[in-house]
């Protein structure tokens, strides 16, 4: 994929936030979006544009993977021009990826890439991919012999769009709920259930001369309708990538965690080397499947902005500020009802008029071990 450098301006460069054309500027993840695009502005020491209004040659805060035109169109040139990522066809920077077809005849999208799932199988669950009702229905055949199956549709995000079955008939109706063109366009994944999990946030990040890299949880919270939905995550960021934290004093499983990522990573820049990605972050599950048995696998990977980008900008900002400073404990959190906010907090978004059941999100950081 060739990407024509970006124009320079007299104007000097700015950051602008793409935004997300489902939502408006009053929905939550607006002003989310808009919290770190400033952050990002502060890292560059520039100023970011109101949403919408991106010119090329802009520092772009992306709402979602980018496709070679549209990185074309705004000059993105590299990792430095974008925090996010761009990817060479719509379905890389969805969650399919992580698994194979079902068959060899499966229905496949342009570009799929054969080989890449039994790679991937190593540090991912028991699970396939699917975009046509037929081949989701063979792939629960299969996993429905090991146990219970979440059904998740690929664009789905926060903890929706997921469905857990125990036989063929509870399948059959999950699946009977997605359009056949959304099967067709985005896919969905069939993979295992695990029990007693936790989720853990591996991921690394480049802005401008500011890197980092970390491994952290993140915890659920049960909203205003009674969902089970992220509620944040807590991360451990050290400066460098991913490699620096395997001398980081993790204990085994985030180790674990960190060279399921680094084999992730290796394996799909190989089968898809035009892709390229400022912001790496992977939910890593780890839980017991039907038999007892310890399991650890990527669930998906996020290459644009998201739920822990506001602890990362959080990171960086106090790397930039102290130039001594190794390591931050820093962390989101999003919090419903009339819970309490640190002193110490930063808040950037309150569901002042109660439509998201006092929704609260905001971000706090300390130098690791203060």
């Amino acid at each position: 994929m060739h990407i024509a450098s970006r124009d320079r301006q007299a104007e000097p460069r700015r950051v602008a936030l793409l935004p997300d054309p489902s939502l408006d500027v009053h929905h939550h993840e607006s002003h989310s979006r808009r919290h770190i695009a400033n952050g990002v502005a502060k890292l560059l020491d520039t100023s970011a544009r109101p949403e919408g209004e991106a010119v090329p040659g802009d520092y772009l805060v992306a709402s979602r993977p980018l496709l070679p035109h549209e990185a074309i169109a705004h000059s993105v040139g590299g990792i430095h021009d974008i925090f996010g990522s761009i990817v060479p066809h719509a379905f890389v920077g969805s969650k399919v990826i992580v698994h194979p077809l079902a068959t060899h005849d499966s229905t496949r999208p342009d570009g799929w890439v054969a080989g890449l799932g039994g790679e991937l199988d190593a540090v991912a669950l028991r699970g396939f991919s699917a975009f046509a009702r037929k081949d989701a229905m063979v792939a629960a055949h299969r996993l429905l012999d090991l146990g219970p199956v979440r059904l998740k549709r690929a664009d789905a995000c926060g903890g929706h769009g997921q469905t857990v079955v125990l036989d063929m008939q509870a399948f059959e109706r999950a699946i009977d709920e997605i359009d056949d063109a959304d099967l067709e366009n985005v896919g969905v994944v069939v993979e295992e259930n695990l029990l007693r999990t936790r989720t853990l946030s591996v991921g690394s990040l480049v802005i401008g001369g500011w890197s980092g890299a970390y491994v952290g949880t993140q915890r659920q919270a049960i909203d205003h309708l009674g969902r089970t939905v992220y509620g944040g995550s807590e991360l451990r960021v050290l400066r460098g990538g991913l490699g620096d934290m395997l001398d980081s004093g993790r204990g085994a499983e985030g180790l674990q965690a960190i060279r399921h990522v680094m084999h992730f990573e290796a394996c799909v820049q190989r089968a898809f080397p035009s892709l390229l990605a400022s912001r790496r972050n992977y939910d890593v599950l780890c839980g017991v499947d039907a038999k007892g048995e310890a399991r650890m696998g990527i669930l998906e990977q996020s290459w644009r902005v998201g739920g822990a980008s506001a602890a990362e900008i959080a990171a960086l900002l106090a790397f930039k500020e102290d130039p001594t400073l190794r390591a931050v404990d820093a962390a989101t959190w999003e919090t419903y009802g009339s819970s309490s906010v640190p002193p110490s907090a930063c808040v950037y978004y309150t569901d002042e008029h109660g439509r998201m059941g006092g929704l609260k999100k905001f971000v706090t950081w300390s130098p690791h071990g203060r």
